[in-house]
């Protein structure tokens, strides 16, 4: 039997689609289809996907899913703990002489997506993301009340009533504004108070997921992945978008795989649920000028520049470097080493191919 007829097989039991699969010529295209329907069928009737009526329950032993579980800067460290619930702080001075600190969430039913400090701040605070037990996402602030024991008073803030499969933030240097996105919304959450009102910005790109965030001097750059056309070469596009700390769009740069090339024919199937392999990164140099992005899913890492640090309008590609096709994951983290941006760090995380576990 082949491929092509034994994909029409799978879709049969649809009948009123068996027509239109029938019609498709092509092995692709009809993969493309088969995919698509089986999309639409579990948005109908409890799948896993975006519009499914399931219950989100992550694997909480999964230390970095979704999203950064770590933090830190020169006064304090944060850890999250999914399994078990809690944050493990510590306070500089980094030595014995301050012991870490274990403190269990503010709320038993939270799941945190990723917590984020600024680089230069100096307030024992930090800023999380995540969702409750009733499916409503929030970002939140844990303020510290001493720096010796467990006292953080926290603050959480809904910005969905509705499950949000992909959420990150981040905040500025100086730990001062938190930024973040969840699909198709992008915000600005004031940390001069916990109850300061929340901006939000609707971005272009119908369907877009964000997966990295980063923010400097007056640029803030939101990287993730879009819907693209069935016709299109990918399922699902990565998009890189430069803003202005106000939330306006300065410019937008999609990734085009060059011709000939092994990510040519990559459709990411898959990327509208959460998934390792589709894990993004973005580092901003210090001076604002240079930005690293890693698109682990493609294998590679992209060095951009950007005009203007204090009034930025356009995402300059400079230089780009893959690691091949043997093993994608080139580029789950990315860092600047010097403040100049003239070194850099590029985690390359394999996975296995065939189950996909890291």
């Amino acid at each position: 039997m082949s491929i092509r007829q034994a994909l029409i097989n799978t879709v049969a039991h649809h009948r009123h689609y068996l027509q239109i699969a029938k019609m498709l010529c092509h092995t692709y295209e009809l993969l493309l289809f088969l995919v698509q329907t089986i999309r639409l069928y579990e948005a109908n009737v409890g799948g896993t996907g975006p519009g499914s009526s399931n219950i989100f329950s992550p694997d909480l032993t999964d230390f970095d899913a979704y999203g950064n579980k770590a933090a830190a800067n020169d006064h304090m460290t944060v850890l999250v703990q999914p399994e078990s619930q809690t944050v493990i702080v510590q306070f500089a001075p980094y030595n014995y002489s301050v012991p870490a600190i274990t403190c269990t969430f503010g709320t038993p039913s939270f799941y945190i997506y990723s917590v984020a400090v600024g680089r230069n701040q100096v307030t024992h605070q930090f800023v999380f993301n995540g969702e409750n037990s009733t499916g409503n996402a929030f970002i939140g602030v844990a303020v510290s009340n001493s720096s010796s024991s467990c006292s953080f008073t926290w603050y959480t803030r809904q910005i969905s009533n509705t499950h949000q499969e992909f959420s990150v933030i981040n905040v500025d240097p100086t730990g001062s504004v938190a930024y973040g996105a969840i699909s198709k919304v992008f915000f600005i959450y004031p940390l001069t108070s916990p109850y300061s009102y929340i901006s939000n910005y609707s971005l272009p790109d119908v369907g877009f997921m964000p997966h990295a965030i980063d923010v400097q001097n007056s640029s803030v750059v939101l990287a993730g992945y879009t819907n693209a056309s069935l016709t299109a070469p990918e399922l699902f596009k990565p998009v890189v978008y430069l803003m202005d700390t106000s939330g306006s769009i300065k410019d937008t740069w999609y990734y085009a795989a060059s011709n000939g090339s092994w990510q040519e024919g990559l459709t990411n199937l898959g990327a509208d649920s959460y998934a390792a392999r589709f894990d993004m990164s973005i580092d901003i140099s210090d001076t604002g000028g240079l930005v690293l992005v890693g698109i682990q899913s493609i294998n590679t890492a992209f060095a951009f520049s950007i005009n203007n640090v204090n009034s930025p309008t356009n995402l300059i590609l400079v230089n780009s470097i893959s690691n091949g096709k043997t093993a994608v994951g080139f580029g789950k983290a990315v860092a600047f080493l010097d403040s100049a941006g003239t070194t850099a760090a590029i985690l390359n995380n394999i996975y296995t191919v065939l189950d996909y576990e890291w």
